[in-house]
């Protein structure tokens, strides 16, 4: 050992990065709560402010209902928009589920989009023909899917050190 007080230590003072894995069913939960809620939650915004827009432009509160269920295509128009800010909710969704599990990523969005794909079809009331209903519930499953593979990427970066 070295007796100078002023010299650099020589130990190694490093911090050891301790990664705690996370509950898979709270991971599963919050990423359900944030897909499902999210895409609620802006689809009541973006149908408010649709119908505000058109009653801005002149259009009987009647017919804006009309308008809108006679004119509604998830890939067309508002419904568009809909949909892509949906999608941005699951593919959010499945990151927070895979950044919090920390193991087995895939696993845990596995049982997220088979349960969120049950709760669609739960819901499902027969608005769209099934052929835009399977295509939508794929994209959804995608999604998840997808945002959990940014997950477990970062995930990996972080147990490497590489933040």
């Amino acid at each position: 050992m070295n007796e100078n007080p002023y010299s650099t230590p020589q130990a190694d003072v490093r911090q050891a990065v301790v990664i705690r894995k996370g509950s898979r069913v709270k991971a599963i939960a919050i990423g359900m709560l944030v897909d499902l809620g999210g895409t609620t939650a802006a689809s009541f915004v973006l149908g408010i402010v649709y119908g505000i827009v058109l009653a801005a432009s002149g259009m009987p509160p009647e017919r804006i209902q009309e308008h809108y269920a006679a004119n509604y295509s998830p890939f067309a128009g508002i419904g568009l928009c809909i949909t892509l800010v949906g999608l941005g909710c699951s593919v959010l969704g499945g990151h927070l589920c895979a950044r919090i599990v920390r193991e087995r990523e895939l696993y845990a969005a596995t049982w997220m989009a088979a349960l969120t794909a049950g709760y669609s079809v739960l819901l499902a009331n027969g608005e769209l023909s099934p052929a835009v209903f399977a295509a939508m519930l794929a994209l959804t499953v995608a999604a998840i899917f997808g945002g959990a593979a940014l997950g477990r990427y970062r995930n990996a970066r972080e147990a490497a050190g590489l933040g």
